[in-house]
């Protein structure tokens, strides 16, 4: 029996300098029966003549352009054009040990209950792949949530916080249709955004602990999580949103439901704060802060964050 396709969506923006590097991980990769959907999303740089060199030497390699719409929209696109069993998201500064997708496509041929199989990130800084961290913050803190679960169990880490950076997941693409598509309006968080949506589908999360399989993620100065206003301006938009989708899912009973509420507030709280803190916020910056948090929601995180400020006074 033939492996399986798994499609390979790489969404580039203006990234020429570390695509071909990108694009090489997947060549390497042991598992070769894949095909790589590149999608320009109206890059001015020459990201399309990069992608032209390989796609010259690869048929497997397809290119599609888009006018600049954004991260999610890519994605979107690539999704709509892939015809592989699985599918595997990278960004295209991004890279994949050579294992990852063979052992993990070997795990969830075994394994059909599982809809996503994520494995460990590795983090490097630009231009020194040599030394890997575990963390974004390039420590060797642990912060990634090593479930094999689905339902409560699930929604309540991902309530916290994301788990995994998008490059970890392979997607059985049947679970895929059930989802559908990222946010285009998020510019940020988008992948955190979507395993939400996976976990109230109730998805079966399973990590894969071998050490041979992993996502690698460079660390640089343009890189979209460098930007931690917009990242938390973001938060209260998805944070909005787990409210809804905790007050309608079905799979889970009304403790369960307060439980996550009560967490999902408390982490609104301490973002917003930390925003109130830390930012010069314009009007207009409040004021759209108050229509996703709602006006309760956004003073209790004033009072809270005027309270730090005074206890941080000498």
């Amino acid at each position: 029996m033939e492996n399986p396709v798994v499609t390979i969506i790489i969404p580039a923006y203006n990234y020429q300098a570390f695509l071909p590097e990108t694009l090489n991980s997947v060549l390497a990769q042991k598992y070769q029966n894949f095909e790589l959907i590149v999608v320009d999303d109206g890059s001015a740089d020459k990201t399309k003549d990069v992608v032209a060199e390989f796609l010259a030497k690869d048929p497997r390699i397809k290119y599609f352009y888009q006018s600049n719409a954004g991260l999610s929209a890519a994605r979107n696109l690539g999704i709509k054009n892939a015809n592989g069993e699985y599918i595997q998201f990278l960004d295209a500064d991004d890279l994949l040990s050579d294992l990852k997708l063979s052992l993990q496509v070997e795990d969830m041929e075994k394994d059909a209950h599982i809809d996503i199989s994520y494995t460990m990130a590795c983090y490097f800084v630009d231009g020194n792949k040599e030394k890997l961290y575990k963390s974004i913050n390039l420590n060797q803190d642990e912060w990634m949530s090593k479930l094999d679960a689905s339902g409560y169990e699930v929604l309540e880490m991902l309530v916290k916080q994301n788990i995994m950076p998008v490059n970890s997941a392979l997607i059985r693409a049947s679970s895929l249709k059930k989802v559908g598509f990222f946010d285009m309006f998020l510019k940020s968080l988008e992948d955190w955004d979507f395993w939400i949506s996976c976990a109230f589908k109730d998805f079966y999360f399973s990590f894969l602990p071998v050490e041979e399989a992993f996502a690698l993620i460079r660390i640089h100065k343009i890189s979209m999580s460098q930007n931690k206003k917009k990242m938390s301006e973001y938060e209260v938009i998805v944070r909005k949103r787990i409210k809804n989708l905790i007050k309608n899912c079905s799979f889970i009973n009304s403790g369960q439901k307060k439980m996550l509420e009560k967490s999902n507030s408390r982490h609104n709280k301490v973002i917003l704060s930390g925003l109130i803190k830390e930012s010069k916020l314009s009007l207009k910056e409040c004021f759209s802060l108050i229509k996703n948090a709602g006006i309760s929601q956004f003073l209790a995180s004033y009072l809270k964050a005027m309270n730090d400020c005074r206890k941080s006074k000498p």
